[in-house]
């Protein structure tokens, strides 16, 4: 769990910042994730073997908002986990990707931009939709870590990488009290060039000719945030 080690001090300094300020959210995902570089076809079969495979992310938040329009921000630090087995015992080949990541999220609520809502938890009258759809805009940075374990030796071979993203995503809040929001969302994240040196360097296990260092990965994530209001 190396990454938690990193996270473990900036989650701490937000939880300290954000309890002073008494603005602040927790967002727990599911992700999945296409990275064409880091695929190719199982030898004697139709199976796709997809090295990144699929897991969770989890993050904290602090919010604030311009004062006038509906635009707020939400800049966030985030755990990523994800994992993929290939193969049967005793040659399995398992990989492991954990992320730690900064995201300055920017939700713009398109239909409401100089609506007079008391966000993001509200009780004021007003159309749901109208109050609580938004557009999520998020430029981030994740520190990548990577693992492979190979065959029944348990060879383990580490690596680490840094990227840059963008991500855009739709979400909606649900504002039950004037303490409490939650906001479902879907979202995808771009990222343009990651790379993963243990895939061609580690001169023990051997990929087919597509699998490439660097790739473009795409992340799907359907995520759910609960916000608190606790200055109201």
């Amino acid at each position: 769990m190396k990454a938690l080690r990193v996270l473990f001090p900036f989650v701490f300094s937000m939880l300290l910042f954000t309890g002073l300020q008494a603005q602040f959210g927790v967002k727990g995902s599911y992700l999945t994730s296409q990275a064409d570089q880091w695929e190719y076809d199982a030898p004697f079969g139709s199976e796709r073997i997809e090295l990144l495979g699929s897991g969770w992310q989890l993050g904290v938040d602090y919010w604030f908002r311009l004062k006038n329009t509906r635009i707020e921000f939400l800049p966030t630090l985030a755990f990523s986990s994800q994992e993929q087995s290939i193969g049967s015992e005793p040659s399995t080949l398992e990989t492991q990707v954990q992320g730690v990541h900064f995201f300055f999220n920017t939700n713009i609520y398109f239909l409401d931009l100089s609506g007079d809502c008391d966000c993001p938890t509200f009780s004021k009258q007003g159309p749901t939709l109208q109050k609580g759809l938004f557009l999520q805009i998020s430029p981030g940075y994740s520190l990548f870590i990577f693992e492979i374990d190979e065959g029944a030796g348990r060879l383990t071979f580490d690596g680490n990488n840094g990227a840059f993203s963008i991500g855009a995503g739709l979400g909606f809040d649900l504002g039950f009290s004037d303490l409490f929001t939650l906001s479902p969302m879907a979202s995808l994240r771009y990222y343009p060039t990651v790379t993963w040196d243990e895939l061609t360097d580690t001169g023990i296990i051997s990929f087919p000719p597509e699998v490439e260092a660097e790739s473009t990965v795409i992340n799907y994530e359907l995520g759910l945030r609960l916000g608190f209001r606790l200055d109201n």
